[in-house]
């Protein structure tokens, strides 16, 4: 069985269109397709409305704002529980081709040791140019970028997608098997948001598993919808930005100081100072180990 998770915070309109083109998919996997509509403690009514408004669907509360990862986390459970083999994780912000499902479960069954497999994702608005083709990790200043991102897609860039060695697979759409869950464990809650995928797929790495893109499962996503550039966005890539370079590549942490330093730090104190309380703190919390929801 396969459990699609989708997110919802604060957004009725995007997540209703993101459920419907789910009931749109095409199944020819053989296996029982559910979705699990996940409310993260919403305050704008978009719950009821949402519930409403897409029959078909299975929907749970959280009951508090756990941010991507907690919020996810529920329904992985959930998904777990109710006897999902494989459990995929889909941004409310996004809507699936019809052939997503179909494209994303077949590494799986060809090779025993895939944990995870990602979509091609694709801008919403023109649905031609890359968003995320693949996340390579760059450890000396502890951010990441999107393989061919803003380049327009065409069916000839598939093997170099799948050829690229990926240091991770976006958050955005990914599909995890329950074999590779129950070794790995869960999203990382204390990340909250941001770099959350980064250290799942290390971790996924460490305990023997493999991961795939395949560009053949198209996801269209309408990016930076929910955050945009807010001061919270910022806290949290910062933090974890740090968190990650310090955990798992301590050797590369002070090149990572260094470049924080001039990004995001001095360009925050130079561009926009009321900003810079939250990429101090956001220092501070990832040396220190702190993590969970930002506090102001």
């Amino acid at each position: 069985m396969i459990y699609c998770v989708v997110l919802n915070w604060n957004n009725a309109v995007d997540t209703i269109e993101c459920l419907e083109s789910l009931k749109k998919l095409s199944n020819s996997t053989f296996e029982e397709f559910r979705i699990l509509c996940v409310d993260n403690f919403s305050s704008d009514g978009s719950y009821d409305v949402i519930k409403d408004s897409v029959k078909g669907v299975e929907y749970i509360r959280t009951g508090a704002n756990l941010g991507y990862s907690g919020g996810n986390n529920a329904g992985i459970k959930y998904a777990l529980e109710n006897g999902a083999d494989h459990v995929w994780i889909l941004n409310n912000d996004t809507i699936a081709d019809k052939e997503a499902l179909n494209e994303l479960i077949k590494p799986f069954k060809k090779e025993e040791n895939i944990g995870a497999t990602g979509s091609l994702i694709l801008r919403y608005g023109d649905r031609r140019t890359i968003w995320f083709a693949g996340g390579i990790y760059k450890r000396f200043s502890g951010g990441t970028t999107h393989f061919l991102e803003n380049k327009i897609y065409n069916k000839s860039m598939d093997e170099a997608i799948k050829k690229k060695k990926h240091d991770f697979l976006s958050g955005c759409s990914f599909m995890v098997s329950k074999k590779a869950l129950e070794k790995t464990g869960l999203i990382d809650d204390s990340l909250y948001l941001m770099f959350e995928e980064m250290d799942y797929f290390i971790r996924l790495r460490k305990n023997g598993f493999k991961w795939e893109i395949v560009p053949e499962s198209v996801i269209y996503h309408k990016v930076s919808k929910t955050l945009g550039l807010s001061p919270v966005k910022l806290y949290y890539f910062s933090r974890n930005m740090v968190a990650i370079s310090k955990k798992y590549f301590p050797l590369f942490l002070p090149f990572v100081l260094l470049f924080f330093l001039k990004w995001p730090l001095l360009s925050t104190l130079v561009k926009n100072r009321k900003n810079s309380r939250q990429v101090v703190k956001a220092l501070i919390d990832g040396m220190c180990g702190k993590g969970g929801k930002y506090e102001d």
